[in-house]
């Protein structure tokens, strides 16, 4: 009997493929949104500091309004900043699950191909073993008649 071979193969590690680099663009989307986070806070932490200084040297209220804006902008700029990176992600996070179900599919159709093939092997290795158990049998009978 002839070997397994899936025929939809290169689909399979087409879809394999695309699921690992969906898989790394995900990885790079939440390495986006941690540093994101974390220039969230140092923008944040940097205006406590700075109203704290501020206030022990007792700038003019001018300096202390245009220093605080600044701050306020940074935390603006940061906080729309993750917002993008989070949806990034999530739309990295939907790509990759899509990815996946396909993979997925192709490794269920094959699986379900080498059952069948599995199958058909043992009903022909039965058939044969048959043929030789009946042949035994005929010779047999044939040697008792004479």
């Amino acid at each position: 009997m002839k070997r397994f071979k899936f025929q939809l193969e290169p689909l399979m590690r087409i879809a394999h493929l695309k699921e690992e680099e969906a898989r790394g663009n995900l990885m790079r989307a939440e390495l986006e949104v941690t540093s994101s986070k974390k220039r969230l806070d140092v923008a944040v932490q940097a205006s406590s500091n700075t109203d704290v200084q501020l206030s022990r040297e007792r700038f003019d209220l001018f300096a202390f309004m245009a220093i605080n804006d600044l701050h306020l902008r940074q935390i603006e700029f940061s906080v729309n900043v993750l917002r993008e990176a989070e949806e990034r992600r999530t739309k990295r996070q939907v790509e990759w699950q899509s990815t996946k179900i396909e993979s997925e599919s192709y490794d269920r159709l094959r699986n379900r191909a080498h059952e069948t093939y599995i199958e058909e092997f043992e009903r022909q290795e039965q058939k044969e073993t048959d043929e030789v158990a009946s042949m035994m049998w005929l010779q047999n009978r044939e040697g008792e008649r004479i």
